[in-house]
């Protein structure tokens, strides 16, 4: 049975993370973006970035690899849909716009 374009789609729902997960002893990682990957059949490699001002003082911040991130190409394909759940409560939840989410996905 299709819905109606008025009809509010069901999202699915974010568990909340227990308090005393995961805890103090994981270590916080800070990053602007995911900078480059490589993918073959069996992995997916991601290079987190971020811009770190120039350390000589002068001239303008630089983009610099933080982390390597490995996954099985399985686990890259979940973790896309995951985070294209949190894009869409995000716009369910009035965080960002249909709009501002349509700058970063391209039509299918």
């Amino acid at each position: 049975m299709a819905t109606s374009e008025t009809e509010p789609k069901q999202l699915p729902a974010l568990l909340p993370i227990k308090e005393e997960h995961p805890g103090n002893s994981i270590p916080v990682l800070f990053s602007d973006g995911i900078s480059s990957a490589q993918f073959g059949s069996e992995v997916v490699r991601c290079y987190l970035s971020r811009f770190d001002p120039n350390m000589s003082g002068s001239g303008s911040s630089q983009n610099q690899p933080v982390a390597q991130v490995v996954l099985p190409t399985s686990a890259f394909l979940q973790s896309v849909a995951f985070m294209s759940r949190i894009v869409d409560q995000m716009v369910h939840d009035g965080i960002i716009t249909a709009e501002y989410k349509a700058r970063f996905f391209r039509a299918e």
